[in-house]
């Protein structure tokens, strides 16, 4: 990923989808805002102590070094499943219950989610010109919120899924999300290409790759370009938030795009 600073914030861009004209991305740092610790600093989310106060001046700053205000933005309330909706300026200033998906066709509308440790993924059809963003843990990604969301694309917009071009954002990764039985099963259970996302690490318990599993049913729904962050946000928590590396005592950081 590009990491840019403006001013105290941080924020990392895709490749991928800087090279198209009008289009707004990013995945924001924990620098640069006003939350004191454990959510220091640039945190969006109050689910775990932080003020109201401290998360608001916190969201403006996110705004602005977009160039918008939270009159511009639609937020999703993430509840792990894999419901995608279809929003646009009607939904602006507004939190959308029980989503983890949003994606929009209309220019100027900033869809925004909070993250720590669960990937974001970023959606773009340069053809049809529409965006989206997903919220994938490892629940949404059991059910396949990646493909829900090309599904989606298609049903609303017409995008064709070899039009597309995916980007996987931050999150833990292989190396340090270790999953039970449970998880293990059921990913076992839903997908044949499971066995290949879960991994040994030789101290007898087993890790789980959310970006190779993203990546592997972005493709099987038909996307061709798919590009990773490659970062795991439990071993780089100086500038992401993780809830299992921070012992669920931590913040969310924002990923957000727009059509410009």
């Amino acid at each position: 990923m590009i990491r840019l600073q403006q001013d105290s914030i941080v924020k990392y861009e895709f490749a991928s989808l800087c090279a198209p004209e009008g289009l707004s991305h990013g995945v924001f740092g924990r620098q640069g805002g006003v939350s004191p610790a454990p959510w220091q600093s640039l945190n969006l989310s109050t689910s775990t102590g932080d003020s109201a106060e401290h998360v608001g001046e916190n969201y403006r700053r996110v705004y602005a070094a977009l160039g918008y205000t939270a009159r511009d933005a639609v937020i999703s309330r993430q509840v792990h499943g894999n419901r995608v909706a279809a929003v646009g300026r009607a939904e602006c200033g507004t939190r959308l219950p029980d989503c983890d998906a949003l994606m929009t066709n209309e220019p100027d509308v900033v869809l925004l989610q909070r993250h720590a440790d669960c990937p974001p993924i970023f959606l773009f059809d340069p053809k049809r010109r529409a965006v989206g963003v997903a919220h994938a843990g490892w629940r949404g990604t059991l059910a396949n919120i990646a493909g829900a969301m090309v599904r989606a694309f298609g049903d609303a917009y017409g995008s064709r899924p070899s039009d597309l071009i995916a980007a996987i954002g931050p999150g833990i990764g292989a190396c340090c999300y270790h999953v039970g039985e449970d998880v293990q099963h059921a990913f076992a259970s839903a997908h044949a290409d499971a066995a290949e996302w879960l991994h040994a690490n030789g101290d007898g318990k087993v890790y789980l790759d959310l970006a190779a599993a993203n990546r592997a049913l972005l493709q099987a729904a038909g996307v061709c370009m798919v590009e990773s962050a490659g970062i795991c946000t439990a071993c780089n928590v100086a500038d992401f938030y993780s809830a299992r590396a921070e012992d669920r005592r931590n913040g969310c950081f924002g990923a957000a795009i727009a059509l410009t």
